[in-house]
């Protein structure tokens, strides 16, 4: 009687503590991006690109888009947005590499200078092959 006794209470605490765990959708009381983001990218003279990953923010981290590379940035604009205040909850995370090795180029959640190009945060004009979603 005792072992089963505690065998539900473990199954009880294993319970709360995974569905404490995953995260909310829409951002939620958890604070938590929200799910499935989504963006749209304008390259210098080449057309324009809609990026999204699907799933929570901890799928976004994994899901790296190619981009055609040899094309530098005019505007970023990150849609997904906290439903509590607005905030845009990510950010697209640029690579000068293909399949989002190495050291990221620049990030950022909103771009647009007149026509200008992105900056790479070294202050060289960005040409990113693939960009992935962060969290902001």
């Amino acid at each position: 009687m005792y072992s089963t006794l505690l065998a539900l209470v473990a199954i009880a605490l294993v319970s709360a503590t995974a569905s404490t765990a995953t995260p909310l959708p829409n951002g939620g009381p958890s604070g938590l991006p929200p799910n499935n983001p989504t963006a749209t990218i304008a390259y210098k003279g080449n057309g324009s690109a809609s990026l999204a990953a699907y799933g929570t923010y901890l799928d976004a981290l994994t899901q790296c888009t190619g981009l055609a590379g040899g094309f530098p940035i005019t505007y970023v604009n990150v849609f997904t947005t906290y439903p509590s205040d607005g905030r845009r909850a990510y950010k697209v995370q640029f690579f000068g590499t293909e399949a989002c090795r190495g050291a990221p180029l620049v990030a950022t959640d909103f771009f647009y200078n007149n026509g200008d190009t992105l900056k790479a945060d070294d202050g060289s004009v960005a040409v990113p092959k693939s960009a992935r979603f962060i969290p902001a």
